[in-house]
């Protein structure tokens, strides 16, 4: 069950600064921490906008990725003293993450790409007649539209004799 914004703030002070999609997470996590007094390590977002610069490239998004990591301080009767607990900014981290998957989608898809042309180019090798017909084709067409004196007549129909045989 969610805590309403009242008890959020008086209990959480920090609950505010949680992105609102992460909120719940980030609460179920501080639960094990403070009830089932188990340490804890997750990620969440802040509402803290982050700005970075990677070499030439420069990045932004509406949040900040933190790594949290909480440890409970427990009495010898076993009741929860205090919790420890650091939290750690990752935005370089993620960038680089999300950069690398990034780069391998853009490289998987260059490589679908060669190899469509190189099946392409396989299939011409193998069965050039296809490429020989439209050369063939292409011949009639330009000889078709040339202007020729008439004493290359029989010269130009030999060539269409020879190109019919082809295609």
């Amino acid at each position: 069950m969610m805590p309403t914004p009242r008890e959020l703030s008086e209990l959480f002070a920090w609950a505010p600064a949680i992105l609102p999609d992460d909120l719940e997470y980030t609460l179920q996590q501080w639960e094990k921490v403070t009830i089932d007094k188990k340490p804890i390590h997750f990620e969440f977002r802040s509402i803290k906008p982050w700005k970075g610069t990677h070499g030439r490239e420069k990045s932004a998004t509406d949040y900040t990725w933190i790594l949290c990591s909480a440890y409970p301080e427990i009495s010898e009767t076993g009741n929860l003293l205090y919790v420890t607990g650091v939290l750690t900014e990752i935005n370089e981290q993620k960038w680089i993450q999300d950069d690398s998957i990034r780069r391998a989608k853009e490289a998987d898809d260059a490589k679908r790409q060669l190899e469509a042309f190189l099946d392409m180019t396989a299939h011409e090798i193998r069965n050039p007649l296809s490429v020989i017909i439209q050369c063939a084709d292409a011949m009639k067409d330009i000889l078709n539209s040339c202007q020729y004196e008439p004493s290359m007549q029989s010269v130009v129909e030999e060539c269409m004799t020879n190109i019919d045989t082809i295609s």
